[in-house]
């Protein structure tokens, strides 16, 4: 048996009110160090207090609190829109993290399918473009021509297997000299 009770190390006590409370009813802290922590006072204690200050508040203070906003805001233009599209940004990327996992590879196979059809479009673009030069064509087509390839195939050597089959109907009035059979 332990002589401290584990509930105390699950509470904080509040500054203000000297209560015992729970961690989530504190706010988040940044430190100058960089590390986060939880504030001194608890969140109801932090809204009594905001409202006691702002309902007592004069009408003047109030306008004048929100003319210094203002002209800060319009001095300081240059920062606000470079926060504001930070912010955007987060968002953006909060909104994306939070799409299922199947939609987002929806859109992403979509995003393909796109990129291929266009790789897809310059390349048929590029090949009426390559076959207009006739030369060129002239060259292509009798280099790739079946009985070409064949021949080539047939004086590398390359194929073995039944040549006398392949000599009779693809190369009828070609003359070849006679290859000796292997033993």
């Amino acid at each position: 048996m332990s002589l401290i009770s584990e509930e105390k190390w699950d509470m904080k006590r509040c500054n203000t009110c000297g209560t015992d409370k729970d961690y989530s009813e504190f706010g988040k802290r940044k430190y100058k160090s960089g590390n986060y922590g939880l504030t001194n006072e608890c969140k109801q204690c932090k809204s009594i207090k905001a409202s006691k200050k702002y309902s007592s508040e004069s009408k003047e203070d109030r306008e004048r609190r929100v003319s210094l906003r203002k002209k800060w805001l319009e001095s300081n233009r240059d920062i606000v829109n470079g926060l504001k599209s930070k912010y955007r940004l987060q968002k953006k990327v909060l909104r994306l993290s939070s799409i299922p996992h199947d939609q987002h590879v929806k859109a992403y196979i979509k995003h393909k399918e796109k990129l291929i059809k266009q790789s897809l479009l310059k390349h048929d673009q590029h090949v009426k473009e390559w076959k207009s030069d006739d030369a060129r064509m002239y060259k292509w087509s009798y280099k790739h021509n079946i009985n070409t390839m064949l021949y080539s195939k047939l004086k590398r050597g390359a194929i073995l297997n039944s040549r006398n089959l392949i000599r009779r109907y693809y190369f009828p009035n070609l003359c070849f000299r006679k290859i000796p059979k292997k033993r």
